[in-house]
């Protein structure tokens, strides 16, 4: 029996010796997951949180409790060290970081009240990686993660594992307590959903009848394991699903169909609190990958993940490249490296039962190489887990290869022609190969950045989403990053945020989220990727016009005037599923001059050329044909320019507003209209109205948008919002807030059921959200 224990502790952000002896009484009540410091959005020190602190669980327990029974006290993350105190018995000094720990703690403990005292140390530490240099990223301290009691027999099972692949074959991994006899039986019950479909006693066994998990229909059956032993009875279940991952040198194949990875690369870490989120905001992230992303494959950079996360990924379909804790640098001493290799060993313990999970980074995230410390590092893995490939990510092109899979950081990116190297110009060893970032701070994007660099910052991307379609020895393309996350002084833009997300810290979408969204054919999607808004633009050349869609072509009008259809871009984007689409025609069928078909097609091209790039440069051919025109017509050049008004707008004109229309298999499926910000409003959404608990404390996430009348985001406001919540929620953070480039979430939490509201105020509205609270 698992019991969690996340609810009613007490903190207090030192520690003394004598605490151990009588707690002070200015303790916090806190519940878990919990964060030593909040912090500001940005603009704040990373040393603040990295100190010495204490908390305080009382634990009541009944006789039936302790009767027959081994208690082992589990805690899924703190940040960094911890020296553990059950009445008054010391208990150790432990590591956690971003991996789980246990303890028995049986002996220690009586009927009725017990007290346990967890001194935790957040500071970082030169001998446990990812430590050692200084890392891009933060590691905010904490009791992170939820804390639990299970409670077994005397004799239980440890830990349980299944793998079944394509064919049907499942293979199933067991470890017991060490007071287990050679005398010990096993039995099996093997569900999909309530329904049982087989019970059996081997632990490899071929099933002709089943599911298979992928990434469309991810179907998870369920392994009830029972131990018979002397009398005594343990049973333990887990979650898996029948699928089989296949790196190759020709590509990716899932139960044997190819598939090409597109990824991108996560940070656990919020506004405000860190890494100190329960269950809710880590499956949210699962969500806004897979199902608004639409990527199929997520990166838990450099570390493992919280539990809740996986499981997510694991009923979405949602891929997972896993890793281990690291950054860059290698300790050389002992210490350091025995500690790797029990993060490795604790990594896999963890994670091994989740099917999404397709390969294990085993290398520190861009370190050299290190021989010893990495076949050790693959012949853990391996051992322990013989039915999941291993990798590791290198950020130069002559690695040598231990690992199953050749893994590159590919940064070579610089404009918006080359996204990636051809995979021929790396040392892959003739082994599959796959890359594990790209982007990132080659063209980093704040949310409030000008038009023009948030453009080719997303153009950039789709250059990179293309060129992984085009070259088939690429498995797969993470790129970085999902979210925008805090970092060290030493990274990111001075302000303790790296803006490399292609959702913001608050996860709300920035404009490079568009070409993901556009990739899949899950639900229609049509981004216009500008508001022809001339003076965001430098010399007020608005340029082309593109748009994200998974639509099969769009038509364009100039309010109801029919202009053009367009298709999607082929030319630039040859490979990859759904190109952009881009609008290089703003005159179309509304071209009405009285001239010859010949010279209403070089007016009509010469006067879009100056539209979308200016006068500066106008090709000699182009200009050629406008001489003729000229001599034909008997043109001056104020005629060309009053065409030019007439037909796109000249400075000082006011601005057109365009309508675009998707069509898929013929049908209209989405539209657009584009055109000046007349006025604004601001809309605001929660992603769980309805809050469910199961102990301690949960979220809602509610998105707020100031948006023109065309439901284009007001890019440039920072305008503050002032919270209030109601009830039985309370907000996450300040009360008064910024808006971030026209945006921002607000993350409410709930411990007791009822009701809440949130109500925002802006100098212009106020809105409410009501949020249900329930028990599970």
């Amino acid at each position: 029996m698992k019991i969690k224990i996340s609810d009613n502790w007490k903190f207090i952000n030192d520690y003394k010796p004598s605490y151990l002896n009588e707690l002070p009484k200015n303790m916090t009540k806190v519940n878990l997951p919990h964060t030593v410091q909040e912090v500001p959005y940005n603009y704040f020190n990373e040393e603040c949180y990295q100190f010495v602190s204490t908390y305080y669980k009382e634990i009541t327990l009944k006789a039936s409790d302790l009767k027959d029974h081994t208690i082992l006290l589990k805690f899924d993350g703190f940040m960094l060290k911890a020296h553990l105190y059950l009445n008054n018995n010391d208990l150790g000094k432990f590591i956690s970081g971003y991996l789980p720990l246990e303890i028995d703690i049986t002996k220690y403990l009586k009927v009725g009240k017990n007290s346990l005292v967890v001194i935790l140390d957040s500071k970082e530490d030169k001998t446990i990686p990812p430590f050692g240099l200084v890392v891009d990223y933060l590691t905010f301290g904490g009791i992170y993660r939820d804390v639990y009691l299970d409670i077994k027999p005397t004799k239980y099972i440890k830990d349980l594992y299944a793998s079944g692949d394509m064919h049907g074959n499942l293979h199933i991994m067991y470890d017991l307590s060490e007071n287990v006899t050679n005398n010990f039986k096993i039995n099996y019950k093997l569900y999909f959903g309530k329904e049982l479909v087989k019970e059996f006693t081997n632990n490899e066994i071929k099933l002709t009848n089943f599911r298979l998990w992928d990434t469309d229909v991810p179907d998870l059956y369920t392994l009830v394991a029972t131990l018979t032993d002397e009398g005594i009875v343990d049973t333990l279940s887990t979650r898996f699903g029948f699928r089989t991952a296949e790196f190759t040198t020709k590509g990716f194949f899932l139960n044997g169909n190819p598939l090409k990875l597109i990824g991108l690369n996560r940070h656990q870490a919020f506004p405000y609190v860190g890494y100190a989120m329960p269950k809710n905001a880590q499956e949210e992230d699962a969500y806004i990958l897979k199902k608004e992303l639409g990527v199929n494959l997520v990166r838990c950079s450099h570390y493992p993940p919280s539990n809740y996360f996986l499981d997510k990924c694991d009923e979405l379909g949602l891929l997972v490249f896993d890793e281990v804790p690291g950054w860059q640098y290698i300790g050389k001493d002992s210490e350091w490296r025995n500690n790797f290799y029990d993060f490795i060993t604790r990594m896999v313990y963890k994670d091994r039962r989740f099917t999404s999970i397709i390969a294990y980074g085993v290398r520190i995230d861009e370190s050299r190489d290190d021989h010893e410390l990495y076949r050790k590092a693959n012949e853990i893995v391996h051992t322990l887990d013989p039915y999941k490939v291993t990798t590791g990510v290198r950020n130069f092109k002559t690695s040598e290869l231990l690992e199953d899979v050749y893994s590159y950081n590919d940064f070579s990116c610089a404009s918006t022609t080359h996204g990636l190297d051809d995979p021929k110009t790396v040392k892959t060893h003739n082994m599959p190969y796959m890359v594990t970032e790209c982007m990132g701070h080659m063209h980093p994007y704040k949310p409030f950045d000008t038009y023009e660099w948030r453009l080719e910052t997303t153009l950039r991307y789709a250059k990179v989403i293309d060129d992984a379609y085009k070259y088939p020895a690429i498995n797969g393309v993470i790129a970085w990053c999902a979210f925008d996350y805090n970092t060290h002084k030493d990274f990111g833009a001075g302000d303790r945020i790296c803006y490399h997300g292609v959702y913001d810290m608050f996860r709300n979408e920035k404009m490079t989220s568009a070409i993901y969204k556009s990739q899949q054919d899950e639900y229609p999607f049509l981004e216009v990727l500008s508001n022809m808004t001339q003076g965001d633009s430098c010399a007020a050349i608005t340029g082309y016009l593109y748009c994200a869609t998974n639509a099969d072509y769009i038509e364009l009008y100039r309010d109801k005037e029919f202009i053009n259809k367009f298709y999607p871009d082929k030319a630039d984007y040859p490979y990859m599923p759904h190109p952009l689409i881009k609008i290089d025609d703003f005159i179309g069928a509304r071209f009405n001059e009285k001239m010859s078909e010949k010279d209403a097609k070089r007016m009509k091209l010469a006067i879009n050329y100056v539209a979308t790039n200016g006068y500066g440069k106008i090709p000699g051919k182009l200009f050629r044909g406008v001489l003729l025109v000229a001599l034909h017509n008997h043109l001056k050049f104020s005629d060309f320019y009053s065409l030019y008004g007439k037909y796109i707008q000249s400075w000082g004109d006011s601005i057109a507003n365009y309508n675009i229309v998707a069509y898929k298999n013929g049908k209209e499926f989405a539209r657009k209209v584009i055109g000046p910000s007349l006025s604004w409003h601001l809309e605001a959404k929660t992603n769980t109205p309805i809050i469910y608990l199961d102990g301690s404390y949960e979220t809602s996430r509610i998105s707020i948008r100031l948006v023109d009348q065309n439901g284009f985001l007001a890019v440039y406001n920072s305008e503050i919002l002032n919270l209030k919540s109601i009830g039985q929620i309370e907000v996450i953070g300040p009360t008064t807030v910024n808006m971030v480039g026209g945006q921002i979430s607000v993350y409410v939490k709930a411990s007791e059921v009822g009701k809440g509201t949130l109500i925002v105020t802006s100098k212009d509205e106020e809105i409410k959200l009501n949020i249900q609270v329930k028990s599970l």
